[in-house]
């Protein structure tokens, strides 16, 4: 327990010592790349047919590293109710373990990806899983957990296994205890349940004292996808149209800045809003809106800020639009603005007639804002297989080029009745032609995409959702269905 967050940890110096305790090594310590999606498994249940004591709840996720034969998993755990007797004086859970004991005795203490993907039938839960055509050697059967007191927290070497995330998806994880017998399985999944309703900040008023003539409107959205980051998108009018693309701001202090603030009400709103305790640098110091005209309009979507808090930490505090000397002109109060039922698209197929080589995998969470003609969906999305030159293929003027879009028809299977955007009639253009991803490697993320359809989420319920490539060809398609079913 070092009292310092990874972020403080990260470019520090990595020392080996020898047994006379004389420094022989050392190595920076940096972030590692992760090339695949964001996998977890959320919760386990007893293996099929085991009947001890033991009782497993916890949660791991699943992370990739490197591509090709290089492809590995690294696991990263917090388990309770595991095998006490998986404890080894000279090891820890976050390493692979090499006593007699253990390496005696297979499967002992591990805890590994298998082939099946049905923790509920022990017949199809199969081997480990592993590329068994470029890796000679099982690389799970050293991966171990040490559980003193039955308690197993831990982050796994990469296991070395050839293997992607998109085809780990699905698989089952097994937990053994001490004799290598299976004790407990859950499933490998990615999730969007840990994406937490988004907050808005909607009803600007005038900052307290500003006596200035702009008026802001519109609306911010802060959602998050990894715990301590924000994720803004925002649509303002009536912000200071001097913060346009030319103006000069380099050290002007909160210059056209849209920010957090700690305070609950906009008469106290206090300084920016972060963990100064996890967060070395104010986070919000950089973030700013670029006015496009001389009303003051003013967007932008899917801008992080490293805070070290939660969204629910968030919640009820302020938010505060700057102008060009970095004043304080207007404010207004976070709270969720969610309307309606959940939404998601939980799989991805090819679509009907495509024959390239993308296979598009993940899943998105739909979520509705406002009502009536404002009514809007907020699309949260993770997937890999996407197309990599989407962010830096020249699309311009290619109609649909990267897009990720809500389609009239409701079958997949027909190519003939997917049909055109889906959006209201009574709205003057098409949302979704703006609408696009980029996709670095292939993975594709998003939080909080607004579209402004006009329509409910029960109006969308059951349509289509279609994948594009650079090209504006239709490659993958998913259908929307309720969260709550």
């Amino acid at each position: 327990v070092t009292g310092w967050s990874l972020a403080d940890v990260d470019g520090r110096a990595m020392v080996v010592h020898d047994s006379t305790g004389a420094r022989v090594a050392c190595a920076l310590l940096q972030g590692t790349q992760i090339a695949g999606m964001p996998l977890f498994v959320e919760s386990f249940s007893k293996y099929p047919g085991y009947t001890g004591s033991l009782s497993i709840a916890g949660s791991v996720a699943v992370e990739q590293i490197g591509t090709g034969a290089e492809a590995s998993q690294v696991l990263a755990f917090s388990l309770t109710g595991v095998d006490p007797a998986c404890s080894v004086a000279d090891s820890s859970g976050a390493r692979r373990l090499r006593g007699a004991a253990i390496g005696s005795v297979p499967n002992a203490c591990g805890i590994h990806v298998h082939e099946g993907t049905n923790c509920s039938d022990a017949d199809t839960v199969g081997g480990h899983f592993y590329n068994s055509a470029i890796i000679a050697e099982d690389p799970w059967a050293t991966i171990t957990y040490n559980s003193p007191d039955g308690v197993a927290t831990g982050i796994t070497e990469s296991v070395v296994t050839g293997v992607t995330s998109s085809q780990v998806l699905g698989r089952t994880l097994v937990v053994h205890d001490s004799a290598g017998n299976r004790i407990a399985c859950g499933k490998i999944a990615q999730t969007m349940a840990s994406l937490q309703l988004p907050l808005e900040a909607s009803a600007f008023s005038a900052y307290p004292g500003y006596t200035g003539n702009l008026a802001v409107s519109g609306n911010v959205r802060v959602g998050e996808r990894v715990a301590g980051t924000q994720v803004l998108s925002f649509a303002l009018e009536g912000a200071d149209p001097q913060c346009n693309s030319t103006a000069d701001i380099a050290g002007v202090a909160n210059a056209c800045g849209i920010h957090v603030h700690a305070g609950l009400s906009c008469e106290d709103a206090g300084g920016h809003y972060y963990d100064n305790a996890s967060v070395t640098e104010d986070p919000w110091k950089s973030v700013r809106y670029t006015t496009v005209d001389g009303n003051g309009t003013a967007s932008d979507q899917n801008v992080q800020v490293i805070t070290g808090w939660s969204l629910a930490d968030v919640d009820g505090r302020t938010m505060v639009v700057h102008d060009v000397t970095g004043a304080r002109v207007a404010c207004a109060l976070l709270h969720t603005g969610i309307q309606g039922s959940p939404l998601r698209v939980e799989a991805f197929s090819k679509y009907p007639g495509y024959t390239g080589g993308l296979d598009v995998v993940g899943e998105m969470g739909i979520q509705q804002m406002d009502t009536g003609a404002e009514a809007s969906q907020l699309l949260a999305f993770s997937l890999t297989g996407a197309d990599p030159t989407c962010g830096t293929a020249n699309t311009s003027g290619v109609a649909n080029a990267c897009g990720i879009h809500v389609h009239q028809g409701t079958d997949c299977t027909d190519a003939a009745t997917v049909g055109g955007h889906l959006f209201a009639a009574s709205l003057d253009s098409d949302p979704w032609q703006a609408v696009m991803y980029t996709a670095p490697g292939g993975v594709a993320t998003g939080v909080n995409v607004e579209v402004k359809t006009g329509l409910t989420n029960q109006e969308i319920l059951g349509h289509t959702m279609v994948v594009h490539d650079a090209t504006g060809a239709r490659i993958a398609c998913g259908q929307i269905v309720d969260e709550m079913q």
